[in-house]
C-alpha cells in the first residue's frame, strides 16, 4: 500500500507540532552548535528521518511534495532542525541504489540516522581484504550537517584500480562511488564556526584508510535502484528539494515576525504602529506575492515531474529542468523575501534576540549551497538557448 495518502495529514501535523515546540529553543540549539539529542529522537520517532527511505526497508517513501511541507514546517521553528532532517533524507536515498539484503541490513531498524556528503573528494583504491571485495577510503568532505548524531556516514569517492588509475565509466568518465561507513570510522573535525544555520554542526570530516566491503556503496550514475515513483523522480532534483523547502520556511517565517513587530512598534508623531506605515504596506504585500508565486513554481514543477515518475520512462530533460530552476528561483526569492522584512525591521533587527537577524543569517549561508548558485542558471540557460552543456546534474 502506498504510504503517502496515509501519512501526509499526519506528517504534516506532526511537523507543525514539533516546529512550534522548537521554536522558543533556537538560542540553545545555535550555542550547542549541534541539534540537541531529544530533538533528534523525536525527529526519529515521527518518521521524518525515513521520508526518503523505500518502504520495503521500514521506510516511509514519501511523496517529494510531502517530504517539501515538512522541511518547510519544520524551517519555521528552526532552520537547522530543518535542515539537518533534509540533510539525512537526502542521504538515506542511497538505500534506493544499495542491494536489497544490504539496505535492509542498515535501514530497516527504522531509527538509522546517516549524514555525510556525496561530493567525490575522497579516494577509493580497490582490493581484497581476507576474500572480501572492497575498497580502502582516504579523504576529507565537507558540510557533514547532523553527523554528530549519525550512526552511518556517507562519503562520495573517486575509485582507484589497483594501478593506481582512476576506473573510467563506459562513457569515459571516472567512476564515482557512494561509499557508506560507520560512524566510528569517521573522524569529525569539529570546525563548523558559519555565521548561519549553527545548529546544523555542519564540520568537515575526514576518513584515513578505512576498509569499506564494496557490498556497502553504490555508483548513483549507473548502479540500478528501486522502481517506484520516487527513485525514478530525477534524482539531482530529489537532492535539492530540501534546500528551496528550508528557504521558503524562513521566508514564511520572517514574513510573520516582521507583521509581528509592525504591530508592536510605534512610530511617527501620531504613535501609531509601523503597520500603518505605507512601506510597511507595500513591502509586506510584495514579499508575500513573491513567496506565494515561487512557491507555487516550486510546487507545479514538483507536481509535474511527480506525474511523469509515476510511469517507467526516465524523467524528461523538461521535467529535470523545471524542477532545478524552480528550487534555484524558491532560494533566490526566500532570500529576498527575507532581505526586505530584515531591513524593514529596523534597529529591532540588529540583535541577537531578534528572529529576524537569525532568519537573514540561515538563508545567506544556505544560499551558498553548490546545488542552487547561478551556475545553475547558467546551465538552464545554455539549453533554452540551444548551447551545449553537460547535463548529468540535472
Amino acid at each position: 500500500m502506498n504510504t503517502l495518502n496515509t501519512t501526509k495529514p499526519l506528517l504534516i501535523d506532526l511537523a507543525r507540532s514539533l516546529s512550534e515546540q522548537i521554536f522558543p529553543r533556537s538560542l540553545e540549539i545555535e550555542s550547542r552548535k549541534n541539534l540537541p539529542p531529544d530533538i533528534v529522537n523525536a525527529l526519529s520517532a515521527a518518521g521524518f528521518l525515513r521520508m526518503m527511505v523505500p518502504e520495503q526497508f521500514g521506510g516511509l517513501e514519501c511523496a517529494p511534495q510531502t517530504f517539501v511541507e515538512v522541511i518547510e514546517q519544520l524551517a519555521k521553528g528552526d532552520a537547522s532542525v530543518a535542515w539537518c532532517t533534509y540533510i539525512h533524507c537526502a542521504s538515506c536515498i542511497v538505500s534506493a541504489y544499495l542491494a536489497p539484503d544490504v539496505a535492509h541490513e542498515l535501514f530497516s531498524p527504522g531509527t538509522v540516522k546517516i549524514s555525510g556528503a556525496y561530493a567525490p573528494t575522497g579516494r577509493a583504491i580497490r582490493t581484497v581484504e581476507n576474500g572480501v571485495s572492497g575498497f580502502r577510503v582516504t579523504g576529507k568532505w565537507g558540510w557533514g550537517s547532523g553527523a554528530v548524531n549519525a550512526d552511518l556516514m556517507i562519503t562520495g569517492c573517486v575509485i582507484i584500480s589497483e594501478g593506481g588509475k582512476p576506473e573510467l565509466l563506459p562513457n569515459g568518465k571516472p567512476r564515482l562511488q557512494s561509499i557508506i561507513l560507520k560512524r566510528e570510522q569517521v573522524r569529525l573535525l569539529d570546525n563548523w564556526t558559519a555565521f548561519g544555520l549553527k545548529g546544523t554542526g555542519s564540520s568537515e570530516f575526514e576518513v584515513l584508510d578505512e576498509f569499506v566491503p564494496e557490498q556497502y556503496s553504490t555508483c548513483l550514475f549507473t548502479d540500478p535502484h528501486c522502481d517506484t515513483p520516487l527513485y525514478r523522480f530525477p534524482l539531482f532534483a530529489l537532492l535539492g528539494l530540501g534546500i528551496a523547502a528550508v528557504a521558503l520556511g524562513l521566508a514564511d517565517a520572517a514574513i510573520n515576525e516582521l507583521k509581528k513587530i509592525s504591530n508592536e512598534i510605534k512610530a511617527g508623531i501620531k504613535k501609531q504602529t509601523a503597520s500603518h506605515l505605507q512601506v510597511h504596506q507595500i513591502t509586506v504585500a510584495r514579499a508575500e506575492a513573491k513567496l506565494l508565486s515561487s512557491r507555487v513554481f516550486f510546487l507545479d514543477a514538483i507536481e509535474t515531474a511527480w506525474r511523469q515518475a509515476q510511469h517507467p520512462q526516465p524523467a524528461t530533460l523538461e521535467n529535470r529542468c523545471a524542477v532545478r530552476l524552480a528550487t534555484t528561483f524558491a532560494v533566490d526569492s526566500s532570500v529576498e523575501v527575507v532581505q526586505s522584512m530584515f531591513a524593514l525591521g529596523g534597529g529591532t533587527a540588529i540583535f541577537e534576540s531578534s528572529r529576524l537577524q537569525q532568519y537573514l543569517r540561515d538563508i545567506l549561508v544556505l544560499s551558498k549551497h553548490l546545488m542552487i548558485t547561478s551556475a545553475t542558471y547558467e546551465q538552464l540557460g545554455c539549453l533554452s538557448l540551444g548551447v551545449e552543456v553537460e547535463i548529468d546534474t540535472l
